[in-house]
């Protein structure tokens, strides 16, 4: 028995508000559109519930591209039937007319869903082609704007707070996937988990990018800590391109050693930037955040001093040119994400 339970996720209290407000925005949705009088009104309904949930700024995109994307949808099938007459060539024309013109506009999933509505005015009811598309309009508007205010009333998100905590998740998965990939070059080992906290990474920056849109549409006053936040997402970005490029080339240096003759800087720069990293997400304003970027700092003068007795030595020249030039590569961008840590630190809100 507790093995089949294992399976299945057990509602938590946020589970349970958003189905109370999805199932709420529905039936005011389903109950508007009857007493207006309008046909189908499920498509209220239906529309309530699609942009219903998550922030305000997400509601609001979501119904924003929905409503566009219908009425897109419906009056090029008006015009194509307008023009052919009702026929299969007419919708598949419609269609891939509705598809083009929404993908042109970049209405984030509203291409397939102007496309289908072409088919409303060709197919489904091409003997009253306007009256059905003004039902579907009507129902498709009320159901967007009622989904959006029951978001905006009850139990609203904000964009900036979940972008907050994304970012501070995005710094410690980034800490420990770089303390990682440093161990890992400096002791030519490969470590399995470097590819699960990869996607991981990956999923982190989708939501990133998603959040960074919605804030835009937050309804109270914060211009000034919207545009923190927006300065700290772009030093998550750059810190993600440095370790994706740290990536790329850890995958050709199997085999080299130059690594060796600054192996125990690099593996203390790892340790510094996973504690810098796990400081951040525990609080970015902290005194042991900036006592750990402190730490980072002095392991990064540690790496450049060791590069630097290394040249003055001329040892360099014991070294194939390539792995030269990934050692130094890899030694750069490691020392760019040092840098990030410490811009993190002038720019957490």
């Amino acid at each position: 028995m507790r093995k089949l339970a294992s399976f299945f996720a057990r509602p938590t209290m946020s589970t349970l508000r958003f189905s109370l407000k999805v199932a709420l925005s529905a039936l005011i949705a389903l109950y508007a559109s009857r007493v207006i009088g309008l046909e189908a009104p499920y498509w209220a309904g239906i529309s309530a519930v699609v942009v219903s949930g998550g922030s305000f700024g997400g509601s609001y995109i979501s119904g924003l591209n929905r409503a566009i994307a219908t009425l897109l949808g419906l009056a090029v099938g008006l015009i194509f039937i307008a023009i052919m007459g009702p026929s299969i060539a007419t919708s598949g024309l419609a269609i891939m007319a509705g598809a083009i013109i929404c993908e042109v506009l970049r209405l984030e999933g509203g291409m397939k869903l102007g496309a289908g509505t072409t088919l409303i005015p060709t197919m489904i009811a091409p003997n009253s082609p306007i009256m059905s598309s003004f039902e579907r309009a009507g129902n498709v508007l009320l159901g967007c704007f009622i989904g959006v205010v029951v978001n905006l009333l009850l139990w609203p998100e904000k964009a900036m707070v979940k972008l907050g905590e994304t970012l501070r998740r995005n710094v410690g998965s980034i800490g420990t996937l770089l303390n990682k990939v440093l161990k890992s070059y400096a002791l030519d080992t490969v470590d399995e988990d470097i590819v699960e906290l990869s996607r991981k990474l990956k999923e982190e920056h989708a939501d990133k990018a998603a959040l960074l849109k919605e804030i835009v549409y937050e309804p109270e006053p914060g211009t000034a800590h919207r545009a923190e936040l927006q300065r700290l997402s772009a030093v998550t970005r750059s810190m993600a391109e440095q370790m994706a490029a740290i990536l790329g080339i850890l995958e050709h240096t199997h085999g080299d050693s130059m690594r060796f003759l600054m192996k125990e800087e690099f593996l203390r720069t790892a340790d510094a930037i996973e504690k810098a990293a796990q400081a951040y997400v525990d609080g970015g304003n902290s005194p042991a955040y900036s006592d750990a970027v402190t730490t980072l700092q002095q392991a990064d003068d540690e790496l450049e001093d060791a590069f630097e007795a290394i040249r003055r030595k001329a040892l360099t020249y014991n070294y194939p040119t390539k792995e030269v030039l990934r050692f130094t590569s890899i030694l750069y961008l490691a020392r760019t994400v040092v840098q990030n840590f410490e811009e993190l630190r002038e720019n957490t809100p």
